[in-house]
């Protein structure tokens, strides 16, 4: 009975543990205006190179992919939506349940996604989303678990040659679904997840040697993580790793971004590209908060300034996380007028619509020419060493380039109008 007694307790003892260290995952001090203002002009690039915006497509994510109102209809409609705001990248978080159940249907969903991502011309970045069932009912070993992991990223490179792979998405959120957890303690073998993560770089490497490879964790776990110091070590053992192209954060919070900017000024990448892999205003711990439509404004101005911040660290890209909120802050149907959802547009679609727009730089000697009335708004951006703006935008809308490339203070130009 005592030694009954003493298991139990060793038991509750990690469990409590378990629970402080994953009830801070991912807690932050809260995006608000005021902060999203002071970083608009704080974070604002001199330079005129856009990082490389990417977003994630919702409808096939996660356990979406298995819902049979998701059909290929939604999926399209849903595609169209991400191509249409001019990002780059669309990225799908892959379940790997239809392969581990041998579900045909859901994976030929997934193809018919990639081969819409792949017709609109944009390059497909997937993320290990591991499989729903590791949480409920497919028990496995951390041993069994890794093994199943480099057996999933093998299939999944070689079936879709995806022109990105975040083989880890972050490491905390794999941490309970080992069915030994409690034992095997995954959150303190900095060497498995060393060597792991090695051996997921050769694995996609191979079945697609021009597949470039990333890893994420959330920003604040870098420095705030109350597993200890695992993750950052983690981090700074991945910028010496070889075919490790990408290493990314993910950021909801001030604490992430804070604790990112630490760790870029502090750490030498080694020529490994630096991403926000995934970002928003906000988490899904506060979905009916994310939800509410008042949040429009704050969540458009947000886009612009996590994409500052990319720049303004030497990033590469920045990947929004939440982008049902592009089409429309109302309750997703969970049936096929999904479709419809889809077709919607808010403040944000438009916003990153304008970040993904390519700068077009004024050509020499223009501002003496003779401009018509044409009218194919343009905002005009203006040269910092010509003028200094004490709020953003540093823009003026023009009713066509002519008219914004005569202005001896404009520097380069995007399509539309300034944003507001």
């Amino acid at each position: 009975m005592k030694k009954i007694i003493l298991v139990f307790a060793s038991i509750l003892v990690v469990a409590l543990a378990l629970y402080s260290i994953f009830n801070t995952t991912k807690k932050s001090v809260p995006i608000t205006d005021q902060w999203v203002d002071q970083k608009l002009v704080e974070w604002k690039p001199n330079g005129t190179t856009h990082a490389v915006i990417g977003g994630v497509l919702d409808s096939v994510s996660y356990g979406h992919v298995g819902q049979s109102y998701v059909i290929n209809g939604v999926i399209a409609e849903n595609v169209r939506m991400l191509a249409e705001s001019n990002m780059s990248v669309i990225r799908i978080d892959m379940n790997y349940g239809p392969w581990l159940e041998n579900n045909t249907a859901a994976i030929k969903k997934y193809d018919f996604a990639v081969d819409e991502i792949r017709r609109n011309g944009k390059e497909l970045m997937i993320a290990d989303a591991a499989a729903e069932s590791y949480r409920t009912t497919r028990k496995v070993t951390w041993g069994q678990f890794k093994k199943e992991w480099i057996e999933r990223v093998s299939v999944l490179a070689a079936r879709y040659k995806p022109d990105y792979y975040v083989v880890v998405k972050e490491p905390g959120w794999y941490w309970l679904m080992p069915s030994d957890a409690i034992v095997s303690q995954p959150w303190t073998k900095l060497n498995d997840w060393v060597n792991l993560t090695e051996d997921l770089i050769k694995t996609v490497k191979e079945a697609s040697p021009s597949t470039k490879v990333a890893i994420a964790t959330p920003g604040n776990t870098l420095y705030h993580d109350k597993a200890g110091d695992i993750i950052l070590n983690y981090y700074k053992a991945a910028t010496k790793m070889e075919g490790l192209d990408i290493i990314g954060t993910d950021n909801y919070g001030v604490r992430d971004f804070e604790d990112t900017e630490r760790f870029l000024n502090e750490t030498s990448l080694n020529g490994k590209q630096f991403w926000l892999l995934e970002t928003w205003s906000g988490t899904a711990i506060n979905s009916t908060y994310l939800q509410d439509p008042s949040r429009e404004n704050l969540d458009a101005k947000f886009a612009r300034a996590a994409t500052y911040f990319t720049e303004k660290f030497g990033g590469k890209g920045v990947v929004f996380f939440y982008t049902r909120y592009l089409a429309s802050y109302g309750d997703q149907p969970e049936n096929a007028s999904l479709v419809d959802f889809y077709k919607n547009r808010t403040e944000i679609f438009y916003e990153v619509q304008r970040l993904s727009r390519a700068e077009i730089s004024c050509a020499v000697n223009t501002t003496n020419q003779i401009c018509t009335a044409q009218y194919n708004p343009v905002c005009g951006w203006f040269d910092p060493a010509k003028i200094q703006c004490i709020r953003y935008p540093c823009a003026q809308t023009f009713s066509n380039s002519c008219f914004a490339c005569s202005d001896d203070k404009v520097k380069y130009y995007t399509q539309g109008e300034c944003p507001a």
